[in-house]
């Protein structure tokens, strides 16, 4: 599977969901905002956006986030997460 052919199974599966943090529940918010998909090379899929969350005691927070979607043999490897934009970008082998 080529990485368009994974952007596009992205928003089907739901996969942002599927995969948040199992420490979520001392949040009262919790957003994941993409504002960008890149295909890579080699079947994978680069999201840029950030998160915003506010934690049960009233803690606002908002870090930038870049995740890096890869399958392997039609399954999805461990998603690597990145809340440094230029780093996450160089990891996909992207200019930064």
């Amino acid at each position: 599977m080529s990485g368009l052919e994974l952007l596009e199974l992205l928003p089907a599966r739901n996969i942002f969901a599927e995969r948040l943090p199992q420490n979520a529940s001392h949040m009262t918010e919790f957003n994941l905002d993409v504002v960008e998909f890149r295909a890579l090379m080699h079947s994978g899929v680069l999201a840029v956006g950030e998160v915003r969350t506010v934690s049960k005691g009233g803690f606002a927070s908002t870090l930038p986030l870049v995740n890096i979607y890869e399958l392997d043999g039609g399954k999805l490897r461990p998603i690597r997460v990145y809340n440094d934009h230029d780093a996450g970008l160089g990891a996909a082998g992207l200019p930064e």
